[in-house]
Order: C-alpha cells, then sequence, then structure tokens
C-alpha cells in the first residue's frame, strides 16, 4: 500500500521526533542528568498512562475474546521489559556529585538504542501492512482487510509494550538506586566525593581546635 503524501509528512514529523528524542536522551546520558526524583517519577507515569490508553484502545475493539487476548499479551509483554531495563540500569547507571552539591547519574546506552529500535520496527510495521503510521494505537480502515489489521494491531501493540516495559524499568531502577543508598544513609553506588576539604572551609587541628 502506497501512502499518501499526509502520510508520508507524518511519518516524517514522527520518526524525526522518535529520533530527536533518542539523540537528546543519549546525549543527556554521556554529559549526565541531574537527578530529580520526581522528574523520573512524572515520565514514567505519563509513559505508563499512554500505554494504558493504548490498551483501552486494543479493549474497544469489538473482537471479543480477541480483544481481550490481545490486551493480556501487551501486559505480559511489558512484564517481560521491565526487569531486563530494571537489572541493565541498576547494574550500570553511575552517580556523581558536582562541585555545588547536586548529583548526577550517567548511564549507557543500550536501553535508549533498544528503545529506538522498538519504535521504528514497530513504523516499519505499520507502514508495510497499513499504509501509514499511527500516534499510539491503529484504528481500523477500509482500505485495510480485518486479517492484515489484526496482524498489524498485535505486533505493533507488542513492540510498544516492549519498550514500554524499558523505560520503565530503566525509570524505577534510578529511583530505587537512588533512594536505595541514601535512605542506607550512604551515598549512590560509583561516587567519589573530594578527597580534599573545599575552599574557606575551617580545618579541625589535632587538639579540636580551628586553623582559621
Amino acid at each position: 500500500m502506497t501512502p499518501s503524501a499526509g502520510d508520508t509528512a507524518t511519518v516524517l514529523i514522527l520518526v524525526s521526533a522518535v529520533l530527536i528524542f533518542f539523540a537528546f536522551w543519549a546525549w543527556r546520558l554521556r554529559q549526565g542528568i541531574r537527578v530529580r526524583p520526581w522528574v523520573v517519577a512524572l515520565f514514567a507515569v505519563f509513559y505508563e498512562l499512554l500505554f494504558l490508553f493504548a490498551l483501552e484502545e486494543v479493549l474497544r475493539l469489538p473482537w471479543g475474546r480477541v480483544a481481550f487476548g490481545i490486551a493480556l499479551l501487551d501486559l505480559v509483554l511489558f512484564a517481560a521489559g521491565v526487569l531486563p531495563g530494571f537489572q541493565y540500569t541498576f547494574r550500570t547507571t553511575r552517580f556523581e556529585r558536582t562541585a555545588s552539591g547536586q548529583w548526577l547519574y550517567r548511564g549507557r546506552l543500550a536501553i535508549p538504542a533498544a528503545w529506538l529500535g522498538l519504535f521504528l520496527f514497530r513504523y516499519g510495521v505499520e507502514l508495510a501492512l497499513l499504509g501509514r503510521v499511527y500516534l499510539l494505537t491503529p484504528t481500523p480502515s477500509q482500505a485495510v482487510a480485518i486479517p492484515t489489521f489484526a496482524v498489524a494491531l498485535i505486533l505493533v501493540d507488542a513492540l510498544f509494550a516492549a519498550s514500554t516495559g524499558l523505560v520503565m524499568g530503566d525509570a524505577v531502577a534510578i529511583w530505587w538506586a537512588f533512594y536505595s543508598q541514601h535512605g542506607r544513609g550512604g551515598v549512590p553506588e560509583g561516587v567519589r566525593g573530594p578527597s580534599t576539604p573545599p575552599t574557606g572551609a575551617s580545618v579541625p587541628s589535632p587538639t579540636g581546635e580551628n586553623t582559621d
């Protein structure tokens, strides 16, 4: 199926947005992202709401048990993606403290790269089977046979579920690694504090008096 000019423009916009987000994510991981747990939690909640909205769209299809089966498969793939995302991020994320006292975390690019690959594969499936791409869940069209649409829907939602699981596991790992260390009164793994006192700080003498 050949996409129209409008569909081609939509493809270019969505693919560009995904690539820009991936590039920004990867660059920030290399440079160091400021640890703000509320931002991590907000992003995770937003992504989870998108996933639940996609499930709700599937369950609204008049397919009975078939629609329920697709939604159940998506939940299984979502759960299957959380564990490796969590384990990888928890193992590879490193925290650092800046001179101003802020915490940063750095990580590797496997999670962003997997997320990008799943999204591009999803768009390829939609283009090949449906002739266009969708922001969330594909919707039925008279130009596409029901069996073809069903196959596309199953694949697209499965890929979205897996990518959501990876992102959710990544977010939970960052939150967990940071707070688990602080809850024990320590600092996150990988942190190297300053070996010398900051300029202007009072240095106690052996007798207990300050040298200022």
